[in-house]
C-alpha cells in the first residue's frame, strides 16, 4: 500500500536559485530585502511564470508552491516545488526571471511618479508666476496712481519670490531625475541571477 501511494502522490521536488540585488543605498537593507520577498512571492510574478511555462494551474497554487527567503542583505533564495525535478527547475528558473523584471519596472514606475510630481509642483510655481505677470502687465497699462504704484510694488515684490521658487524647483527635479536615473539603472542592472536553478 506504502508503494502504491507513493507511486501515485510522489514527494514535491525541490528546485532554488540565488538571486543577487542591488538595493537603494539609500534605503534600509533589511526593508528593501522584505520588499524584495514579497515582490518575488506577488501574484503578478506567478502570473508571468504561469503564461511563460504554460502551466495549467492558477497562479494562487504556483504561489502555494514557492518561496523566496532572504539569504543576505543583497541575496535572495527563490525555491520552488513541482512533481519533477526539470519542472521545479524551470519553475525556479522562470520566477527568478519574471521577478527580477517585474522589480525593474516597479523601480522605473517609482522613478517615473516621482519625477511626475517634481514636474508637476514646477508647473503650478511657473503657473503662479505666469499670473504675477499677467497682474503686472495689466496694472501697468493703467493710469499712474499712488494705489497702483503701491500694487506694483507689492507684485514686484512677490514676482521675485515666484521666480526664486520656480528656478528652485527646477533645480530640484533636474538634481532628482539625475540621480534617480542612475540610482534605478544601478538597481536594475545591478541584479543578476547568481547560479541556474
Amino acid at each position: 500500500v506504502g508503494c502504491g501511494f507513493y507511486l501515485k502522490f510522489p514527494p514535491a521536488v525541490q528546485a532554488s536559485t540565488s538571486v543577487f540585488i542591488t538595493n537603494n543605498p539609500n534605503q534600509d537593507a533589511v526593508s528593501a530585502m522584505l520588499t524584495n520577498v514579497t515582490l518575488a512571492e506577488s501574484r503578478p510574478v506567478a502570473q508571468a511564470v504561469v503564461d511563460k511555462l504554460g502551466l495549467q494551474e492558477t497562479p494562487g497554487i504556483l504561489q502555494a508552491a514557492s518561496t523566496a527567503s532572504i539569504v543576505t542583505n543583497q541575496v535572495l533564495l527563490i525555491t520552488a516545488n513541482a512533481p519533477t525535478s526539470d519542472e521545479a527547475i524551470a519553475r525556479a528558473q522562470a520566477m527568478a526571471t519574471a521577478f527580477l523584471q517585474f522589480r525593474a519596472q516597479m523601480l522605473e514606475r517609482q522613478q517615473q511618479q516621482v519625477q511626475a510630481a517634481l514636474n508637476a509642483q514646477v508647473n503650478k510655481a511657473q503657473q503662479k508666476l505666469d499670473a504675477i505677470n499677467r497682474q503686472i502687465t495689466e496694472l501697468s497699462a493703467q493710469p499712474v496712481t499712488p494705489t497702483r504704484q503701491s500694487k506694483l510694488g507689492t507684485l514686484n515684490a512677490n514676482r521675485s519670490k515666484a521666480t526664486t521658487s520656480v528656478a528652485a524647483l527646477q533645480q530640484t527635479a533636474a538634481d532628482n531625475q539625475v540621480t534617480t536615473e542612475t540610482t534605478t539603472a544601478t538597481m536594475v542592472q545591478g541584479s543578476q541571477l547568481l547560479n541556474q536553478a
